[in-house]
């Protein structure tokens, strides 16, 4: 410590950079980059997670995050989804644009956009526009300021906004206040930690895909866009059960929390087991129908109900006639 320059030695990632005293983490984020191919988007100190704009406060060494990280891409892709609701708070003004991502998808994200609350149609003019206020987002650098904010005042804001969703989600909080990042004056509620601005969110791909669009984004290359793969399956047993939590009216977390509330719970439960009955019967009897076949395969990774999923099965297989014998491998 140099106390008549004002100077701090800080450590990262083994090398000793100088700095004046109230640095943040941007600061030697941007004295360190020329040491890192990709661009550094969080810092981690004492085994906590920093985002850049925090100063630092402690002597112990710092780990810089880059987007070849796991935390870093994560960090990234939240920061990607918020630009892009500011660039559609740019070209609808007024018309309370919002982005419904349902779920991911290969390397992207399975989005819906709406105005006004009425669910639009993706034409590849609107993605055009899009991306390329996305692109001059990036090219301004905005800063992506975070405040604590009381949490009614948050549900005010979005109630404004529209994203009526969001402000219901927020009606079951204990806590009395809540983080909000702003983007040039585009508000939002994110569960993780941000890019520090907009000029390193500069890899990203919009694409029509079903009823909607993918926001598409690199993978072990953070400078080069995955190929876009779909798996129709793996779509459609997401969509289904997207169309299953609407039919129960639990379409939201706002809307199972209310559900809870009055409670409905075991109500939802037993819903839930009598819809997947139904599911297995018909593919029980689906295999009924083909006397030809003599194995079922069940797949899944560790601990995820394939012997329990069997001996359901085996039940309907039953119930159609058919003696099954499942050998479960857990034991071999």
């Amino acid at each position: 410590m140099e106390e008549d320059k004002k100077l701090m030695k800080v450590v990262a990632d083994g090398k000793e950079y100088l700095l004046e005293q109230g640095s943040t983490f941007n600061d030697l984020a941007h004295k360190a980059q020329e040491n890192y191919e990709n661009d550094i988007v969080l810092a981690q100190q004492g085994n906590r997670l920093q985002e850049l704009r925090k100063k630092i406060k402690s002597d112990l060494p710092v780990e810089l995050i880059t987007t070849a990280d796991a935390n870093g891409r994560r960090a990234y892709r939240r920061s990607v989804v918020f630009m892009m609701q500011k660039a559609l708070d740019n070209l609808y003004p007024g018309q309370n644009p919002d982005i419904h991502i349902l779920h991911s998808l290969g390397e992207g994200y399975y989005c819906l956009f709406f105005l006004d609350g009425l669910q639009q149609k993706i034409s590849e003019d609107f993605l055009v526009a899009l991306k390329t206020e996305m692109k001059a987002l990036c090219k301004r650098d905005i800063v992506i300021r975070k405040s604590s904010v009381p949490t009614r005042d948050a549900m005010e804001i979005f109630r404004e906004a529209g994203m009526i969703s969001k402000e219901h989600l927020l009606r079951y909080r204990s806590s009395s206040s809540i983080n909000l990042y702003d983007l040039d004056g585009c508000k939002d509620y994110f569960y993780g930690y941000m890019a520090p601005s907009t000029g390193v969110l500069k890899y990203f791909a919009l694409r029509t895909y079903d009823q909607g669009f993918m926001l598409l984004f690199p993978k072990e290359d953070p400078k080069k866009i995955a190929v876009f793969k779909p798996s129709h399956k793996l779509f459609q047993i997401q969509q289904a059960s997207e169309q299953w939590g609407d039919m129960m009216g639990i379409g939201t977390v706002g809307e199972l929390n209310d559900a809870i509330a009055q409670g409905k719970a075991e109500e939802i439960i037993l819903m839930q087991e009598a819809l997947m009955e139904q599911k297995i019967g018909a593919l029980a009897e689906k295999i009924a129908k083909n006397s030809a076949r003599k194995f079922v395969m069940i797949a899944g990774p560790s601990s995820s109900g394939k012997t329990s999923f069997s001996y359901r099965l085996s039940t309907q297989l039953r119930a159609q006639g058919i003696v099954p014998h499942p050998l479960s491998l857990d034991d071999y």
